[in-house]
Formats: structure tokens, sequence, C-alpha cells
């Protein structure tokens, strides 16, 4: 089973070893504190929350222009539209 890429980018160590030269030329071995991961999965969450919400306003879009209460390609309201989709955009927590 795959993991999402969030779980991934946030379960990855936030110390990536290094290797520097000091102040006497010599080298230096230590960690250096990486966030670059946090910040890939916090954008990847925040895009996804705005692409579910830009989902459920066409899903209710559909449904209000069908006026009937099948809406869509006889679809149960809204949510009904987003499972037809293949979309998970009404649910509450991934």
């Amino acid at each position: 089973m795959t993991d999402d890429i969030v779980t991934t980018l946030r379960r990855e160590s936030f110390y990536r070893p290094t290797s520097r030269l000091n102040s006497f030329g010599m080298p230096q071995m230590g960690f250096e504190l990486t966030s670059f991961n946090l910040i890939a999965a916090d954008e990847i969450e925040r895009l996804r929350r705005e692409r579910d919400e830009a989902r459920r306003r066409l899903c209710v879009e559909l449904f209000e222009v069908e006026g009937h209460p099948f809406g869509w390609n006889g679809a149960r309201g809204a949510a009904g539209i987003a499972e037809r989709l293949g979309w998970d955009c009404f649910k509450e927590e991934r």
C-alpha cells in the first residue's frame, strides 16, 4: 500500500547530514535542520483544500442548474454529483 505524499513528506527526518569546512579549514560533520518537506506538505494540503472547495462549488451549481431533486445525470444532490464524478470533496476528513 502506498502512503499519501503528504504523510511521506511529514515522516521524513528533519535533519540532513552535512559536511562543511569549519573555521580552521577542516571538514566538520554535522546536521542541519530542514523544513522543506513540511513546507511542501503544507502547500499540498492547502492546494487540496482549494481544489475540493472548487469541486464542491461546481457540484452545487450543477445541481442548481438541473432544477430537480435528482440533479445532474440522475445523481441525488450535489454530493451525488461529486460521487458520480469520482470526487470525494464532500467528505469531512481524509
